[in-house]
């Protein structure tokens, strides 16, 4: 806007002695007054317009800036309703596989304790028949005075006459006495694989089992943190 304007020169009628002069200098006056006071109006007029008009502007600025911070606010709550949503599916995703873990270790166990026993179960039946058989082959060579008593220096733990823990297992060794069947016990001979061959596999299965079982928890802990 303009500067206000500004008071003009008046001349002054008091100076002119004619009466006619002095009048048309009143009418002058009077008239340049009135112009001033118009003028002075008109820029009062406009500042307030312009002052509306900037109230006007600053009201839409407010308006669209608080329209805008509640779009973010929105947008944040649901960039944080998807968040949380996701974390749950994930949550739920890890015990899955949590479960399908724990549950395939123990069909693995399973199926290796099956084949443990199966294992242990076709061993001794050769061994049994091993021995039937030696034994038969004695019985045709010449038969001594008196039979001889077999002795046991282990008894296996039976249930119902029947051994449960196929780890447990009968093992005969003939021609020797119980202090030649405790010391050879070990000794290489066809009873060794049956009572060594496997306790590797053995140890290394407990041992990966174990680690499974620490890997799985470990997952647990970091799941429910």
């Amino acid at each position: 806007l303009p500067d206000p304007p500004k008071t003009p020169d008046m001349p002054d009628p008091s100076l002119y002695m004619e009466k006619d002069e002095r009048k048309q200098v009143e009418r002058e006056v009077k008239h340049i007054r009135r112009a001033h006071e118009n003028a002075l109006k008109d820029h009062a007029k406009a500042v307030r317009e312009r002052e509306k008009l900037i109230e006007k502007r600053q009201k839409r600025s407010q308006k669209e800036a608080e329209k805008a911070l509640k779009e973010a606010a929105r947008r944040e709550k649901e960039a944080l309703k998807e968040s949380q949503r996701k974390e749950k599916e994930s949550e739920k995703e890890e015990q899955r596989l949590v479960k399908e873990a724990f549950k395939h270790e123990n069909e693995a166990q399973k199926v290796q304790e099956h084949e443990d026993t199966q294992r242990n179960n076709n061993l001794e039946t050769q061994y049994k028949l091993e021995a039937k058989a030696e034994a038969i082959t004695k019985a045709g060579g010449p038969k001594p005075s008196k039979p001889r008593k077999l002795r046991k220096f282990c008894n296996l733990p039976t249930k119902g006459g029947r051994i449960d823990d196929p780890t447990w297992v009968d093992i005969y060794m003939a021609d020797v006495d119980e202090v030649g069947a405790h010391c050879g016990l070990f000794f290489a001979g066809q009873h060794y694989e049956k009572l060594v061959g496997d306790v590797g596999n053995r140890i290394m299965g407990w041992v990966q089992d174990d680690m499974t079982k620490r890997t799985i928890q470990d997952m647990e802990k970091e799941t429910f943190k």
